[in-house]
């Protein structure tokens, strides 16, 4: 244990003896204790802990970095819903205004407030109606 311990936490051997090492753990501990070999058990338990918080840290950045992507993701996701909302009313606005003069504040406001699935289905209705009323309709 000793000799491990004094090895660099990147050498070979360490890293090809740790994971057997904390499968076996408690035998190890059980083993050094019942032997005496307190110093042994203080190396193999210090040893562990420092693998243990090496470990946390280690998932407290992943834990993060994937937080970190689902967020980024949720904004982008966001954000191109939004501007995708903002080209259609937008569209719809200047069509309207070319179609059928221009808009009262009561129809530039509902067109303003509207959702994109109800700016999609006036933009579909454009062509076809007959009148501003009909349009929002």
């Amino acid at each position: 244990m000793e000799e491990l311990a004094a090895l660099p936490a990147a050498h070979l051997l360490r890293q090809r003896a740790k994971p057997i090492l904390v499968a076996f753990q408690p035998l190890i501990v059980q083993d050094l204790e019942r032997h005496g070999d307190m110093n042994a058990l203080e190396k193999a338990q210090s040893l562990y802990e420092e693998w243990n918080r090496k470990a946390e840290t280690r998932g407290e950045a992943r834990g993060e970095a994937r937080g970190e992507a689902r967020g980024e993701a949720r904004g982008l996701t966001q954000g191109r819903r939004e501007g995708r909302q903002d080209g259609v009313r937008t569209t719809l606005i200047r069509l309207a205004e070319q179609r059928f003069g221009p808009l009262p504040e009561d129809a530039q406001a509902r067109i303003e407030q509207a959702d994109l699935a109800t700016l999609d289905v006036w933009t579909g209705r454009l062509l076809s109606a007959a009148s501003l009323d009909e349009l929002l309709g």
